[in-house]
């Protein structure tokens, strides 16, 4: 419970982000692609969040883990792998040739709006 007060209390919540189709309110903690909501958990909007507040940058598993998991348990990197393959799977339009959500091998992750 104080790690969630302690992450709410750390972010300006009246943000949302817009990017391609899609629509994030952070501050109702809604999701939408062309107008469908989309239900994402708790740790997924904090990965968006993250994103958000990162955006052009590559971000390592690693900081990764640390920011959006809290925690520094580096044998369970692929947790992130498999977060960004769901986001991609709900944001991309060809999650196979991904346009926001965009790998660098050996490094981390980036997200662009654009």
């Amino acid at each position: 419970l104080l790690r969630r007060q302690k992450w709410s209390n750390q972010h300006n919540q009246n943000d949302i982000l817009e990017f391609g189709n899609a629509i994030i309110d952070f501050t109702s903690l809604k999701a939408s692609v062309d107008g469908k909501e989309i239900k994402l958990t708790n740790l997924e909007f904090r990965l968006m969040r993250v994103f958000f507040d990162n955006q052009e940058k590559v971000l390592s598993r690693e900081d990764l883990m640390e920011k959006v998991w809290e925690i520094k348990d580096y044998l369970n990197l692929r947790t992130v792998d498999n977060f960004i393959l769901r986001l991609r799977k709900y944001f991309e339009p060809d999650p196979s040739f991904p346009k926001y959500f965009h790998s660098f091998r050996g490094v981390g992750y980036k997200f662009t709006k654009d």
